[in-house]
Formats: structure tokens, C-alpha cells, sequence
């Protein structure tokens, strides 16, 4: 249950006690990894000097050659500080997700979410992707699916190197709707489909998923002059966007500093994604910033856990 999350609480329990037993282990896991900077170094230095004193640099292998020589090692070095960490933030997460009745994983699958946003043309365009902290099970009765994604459009330049762009990164999540309902309704942030591309006004209906969606008029001043609402019906959109539920919907943004904000009613179920970064990182290799940690990824899970609640609720 949501109320069962307390930080301190928490700490005062299993988890605690677990933390407790992992101090050993983080330190340990500092100091080799600080030796293994101090030997990176000196091996990324040799390294260097034979590339650029056997003249490979001017050869042009530095592209290749450079890179290598320094994030080996860096890599390397910091790998025992990656581990700890992680193992904390699994530690911590699988507890949050205990005391509320869901699971936690590092890895699972996105959909439905993923591929609802994607049929309907709310993700961006992207060729690469990754997914990470899986929260389900079942919140105030529904089903709820919560994961963070990376959508990356990758490209490469004249000389083969990588030019990564971030098109997305951020939180989805999945609830199964409580009301019924038949048709489609899309949500986005306002501009998101202009007449003429990036001017003109709003269009007057969209095509997504084989499905044509005419926009909708909504009576919460706030809300339309921050969202844009289309829908196969409007009578039910209506019925399902219910005026209480905007401030959440802004108040969610404020909350992760993030933004646009986007869900999707559609076969039974909600799907939101929301641009958020540093999402669910209760890991820390310092102890005294346990307590601080498990009370961010809390107020993160809660924030979210409770606009699900609320879109069910009407």
C-alpha cells in the first residue's frame, strides 16, 4: 500500500539492517577502485606516449586509438564503484517495492506502454533504446506497470564517428483503466501537432494507429492552454479527462522537473511517459546519504504511483 511508505520507517526494518551490513562492503569497494585509478592512470599514460612517440596519432588512428587508451582504464577503475552501487539501489528499490505489493527488476519488457505510444505516434524519432527499473504489479486494484527509457537517434559523421542524441529520457508508465471506455484519446502538451508543421494552429484532427482523432475542446482554462486532447469520441474523452486531475498532471511535471507530458487512453488502459531525469537512483556509496536517497526514490515512486490512482478514480 502507498501508505506504507516511510523512509524512516523503512530503514528502522530489514532494509536497514541490510544497509547496515553493506557499509563494509562500499568502502572496500572505494578504495579498490581508487587503486585501480591511480594504476589506470599510469598505464592510460604509457599508453599515450606510445601513440603519439610512434607517430600512430599523425597516422590517424588518434580517433580510435586515444579513446581506448583512456577509457579502458577509466572503465576499469571505476567498476567496482558501479557494482556497490548498484547493488545498493536494487536493495533499496526491491524494499520500496515490497512494502507496496509490486516487484522491482532492472530489466523486463516495456510493453504494453512502449508499443501503445509507439502505434500512435507519440514517441520520438529514435534508432537506439534502452529500458531500466521496472516497478508492477497491482496499485489501488489496477494494474500498474512504472520503467524509465533512453530513446537515442544515433547518427555518424563523414569520419565514422558516433554523434548520439538524447530524443527522450524519462519515465512510462501503464495503468489499467477501471472505467470502461472504447475509443482512443491522446493527451500531449500543447503545439505538439501545429497546422504547417512548427507554425500555424492547432490541427483540427490527427491520424494515428489506422484511427482518425478530431481534437477536443476542453472547459479547465488551465488545461487547455497546456494540453492538447484528440479523440475518436469526444463525449468520452470528456468523460475520462476529468477537470480534477490536471493539477496533478502539472503538479507531476513541477515535481521531477521535468515535462512533456503525454498519455494515452486506449485498449482498457493509461499510458504516460513524462521527461524526467536521475529517476529511482537510491544507490549511494556513502551511508550517511542512505536516508536521503530512500526518501527521494519514495516521493518519486509515490508521485507517480498516485497520479495513477487518480486518473483511475474517474
Amino acid at each position: 500500500m502507498i501508505e506504507n511508505l516511510d523512509a524512516d520507517a523503512l530503514l528502522e526494518g530489514d532494509l536497514g539492517r541490510w544497509l547496515a551490513e553493506q557499509e563494509g562492503p562500499r568502502r572496500d569497494a572505494v578504495s579498490k577502485s581508487n587503486r585501480r585509478f591511480a594504476i589506470g592512470a599510469l598505464v592510460a599514460a604509457a599508453l599515450l606516449y606510445f601513440i603519439y612517440k610512434d607517430g600512430l596519432a599523425q597516422a590517424g588512428f588518434w580517433f580510435v586509438l586515444t579513446p581506448f587508451a583512456v577509457m579502458v582504464p577509466a572503465v576499469w577503475a571505476y567498476w567496482p564503484r558501479w557494482t556497490a552501487r548498484q547493488k545498493v539501489k536494487e536493495g533499496i528499490n526491491r524494499a520500496i517495492a515490497q512494502a507496496v505489493g509490486v516487484t522491482y527488476s532492472r530489466s523486463a519488457s516495456p510493453d504494453p506502454a512502449f508499443s501503445l505510444l509507439g502505434r500512435h505516434k507519440m514517441l520520438p524519432g529514435h534508432n537506439k533504446r534502452t529500458f531500466d527499473d521496472f516497478w508492477e504489479g497491482q496499485v489501488a486494484g489496477s494494474d500498474f506497470r512504472l520503467f524509465e527509457a533512453h530513446l537515442i537517434q544515433e547518427t555518424r559523421d563523414s569520419n565514422g564517428k558516433s554523434n548520439p542524441q538524447t530524443k527522450f529520457r524519462g519515465v512510462m508508465l501503464n495503468i489499467g483503466c477501471t472505467a470502461k471506455f472504447t475509443g482512443t484519446t491522446i493527451v500531449q502538451r500543447a503545439g505538439a501537432h501545429k497546422r504547417f508543421g512548427f507554425f500555424g494552429g492547432k490541427k483540427d484532427a490527427i491520424e494515428a494507429a489506422g484511427k482518425n482523432l478530431a481534437a477536443v475542446d476542453m472547459v479547465h482554462p488551465v488545461f487547455e492552454d497546456s494540453f492538447d486532447v484528440y479523440a475518436t469520441d469526444q463525449v468520452e474523452a470528456r468523460m475520462l479527462i476529468h477537470p480534477s486531475y490536471v493539477e496533478r498532471l502539472i503538479a507531476i511535471e513541477e515535481a521531477f522537473r521535468g515535462g512533456d507530458l503525454r498519455a494515452l487512453f486506449c485498449e482498457g488502459s493509461i499510458s504516460v511517459m513524462l521527461t524526467a531525469k536521475d529517476m529511482f537512483e537510491s544507490g549511494g556509496l556513502d551511508p550517511a546519504k542512505d536516508r536521503e536517497k530512500v526518501a527521494e526514490t519514495i516521493r518519486q515512486f509515490r508521485s507517480l504511483a498516485e497520479l495513477a490512482i487518480e486518473l483511475n478514480r474517474h
